[in-house]
């Protein structure tokens, strides 16, 4: 018999479980290429919703406009240089994007699981995951990075000591969902900064898928009536938009230029950090100053 109102835990349960074999099934079973591609299409997809829904929220308005304008001179100019000056810059900018996504992955986490507060604990916790997948993808994208990785992984671990011993002189942390999804997120990337058979294409794409789905999976939980409908309408449409110009993109490269410039690898990380970026809220600088003792 369904449960008419399931409880948080359930949700999660849910939630975690479907997101976890869902990243993990593609990343095991889908080559690298196709990890990306999937990364391409639907960030892109989900950047188009994020604007849909921020146009809907009647919060397009000229500071919006001009600080998307900003950021996308910025940005793609950037890459554009970066480009004509040095073309082997991409795996600087691969472990620049990663690490700003595990910043914005951790903080979504928070926001799913309702924290509205930080504590010492899970503030030094994050900084140890930060740490942890800076040397797993350090390893993968520099392999002859010589002790980078080895010394990241020594701070991250530091960082879990200094966790581990504030828990134990205060003797509690309430947030244990969170605190075990953290400490999972210290662990694995310490684990595969050392595996010879994990990418970094292969750990990117399993957080971002993660992050992917675990976001979609809240808000079709949040959402009822009118409101559901209205949102399954905007993501399916926009993502069957996205995927038919990615495929244009594939099969006829010469005659759509343009879309070069969102489908590239190097260029979509750039969109990426400026989504990222025009996602950061008021409300989170809240939960990064708000501490409890």
């Amino acid at each position: 018999m369904p449960l008419r109102n399931p409880t948080f835990l359930q949700k999660f349960s849910f939630s975690f479980l479907f997101s976890v074999s869902i990243s993990l099934f593609c990343v095991t079973f889908l080559a690298d290429k196709v990890i990306l591609s999937a990364i391409i299409v639907f960030g892109q997809a989900h950047f188009l919703i994020s604007y849909i829904y921020t146009y809907k929220a009647k919060k397009v308005d000229s500071v919006y406009l001009t600080t998307l304008a900003t950021l996308v001179f910025v940005v793609i100019g950037m890459l554009c240089f970066f480009i004509l000056l040095h073309r082997n810059f991409q795996p600087w900018l691969t472990l620049f994007t990663a690490v700003i996504f595990v910043l914005h992955y951790l903080n979504d986490e928070l926001k799913i699981q309702g924290s509205r507060t930080l504590d010492y604990a899970l503030a030094i916790l994050i900084f140890s995951c930060v740490l942890s997948y800076s040397a797993a993808f350090v390893s993968k994208l520099f392999p002859a990075a010589g002790h980078a990785p080895l010394i990241l992984c020594l701070l991250s671990l530091t960082c879990f000591i200094l966790f581990a011993y504030y828990i134990l002189r205060h003797g509690r942390t309430e947030k244990i969902f969170l605190s075990i999804f953290l400490f999972g997120n210290v662990v694995i990337p310490l684990l595969i900064t050392f595996s010879e058979h994990i990418s970094a294409q292969q750990l990117l794409g399993f957080i971002v898928l993660f992050h992917y789905t675990r976001w979609y999976i809240h808000y079709f939980q949040k959402f009822s009536g009118k409101s559901l409908i209205t949102y399954w309408d905007i993501v399916l449409g926009s993502h069957v938009l996205i995927l038919l110009l990615f495929f244009l993109f594939i099969t006829m490269p010469q005659a759509t230029t343009l879309l070069f410039i969102f489908f590239s690898p190097i260029f979509f990380y750039g969109w990426t950090i400026i989504h990222i970026l025009l996602s950061i809220r008021k409300s989170d600088y809240t939960i990064l100053q708000r501490y409890e003792n």
